[in-house]
């Protein structure tokens, strides 16, 4: 098997000068009362779906939370949510900050999205 490795120096010194300060981390069952609209936090934050269902609203776009995905909040974004019935989730609540002190996401504009094994 052929492996290609192109090594990017400048990346590598780039993202080692980030640091990571973890807020909060924490498992929740939470049901129809886990509502809030206008929520602006100064931290990213995660949400991992264990079981259940939830929505995001931002920027006009609605996300409908499910197991099996990363959800990233990014530090700044306006974030409307709610619980339909049920949902046990992790998450948590972390700032990835350049060297600048500057969050690395707090220009993203958008809710985050990744499938999760």
């Amino acid at each position: 098997m052929l492996m290609n490795v192109c090594r990017n120096d400048m990346m590598t010194d780039n993202l080692s000068r980030l640091s990571m300060d973890v807020g909060y981390c924490a498992y929740a069952e939470v049901d129809q009362e886990w509502r809030a609209e206008g929520v602006c936090a100064p931290c990213n934050k995660i949400y991992i779906l264990e079981e259940g269902e939830g929505i995001l609203e931002a920027g006009g776009e609605t996300v409908v939370m499910k197991p099996g995905m990363v959800y990233l909040l990014p530090a700044g974004l306006t974030v409307d949510f709610r619980c339909p019935a049920f949902m046990r989730k992790y998450f948590f609540h972390l700032n990835l900050h350049k060297p600048d002190r500057y969050d690395l996401f707090l220009d993203m504009k958008r809710i985050g999205v990744l499938p999760f094994d």
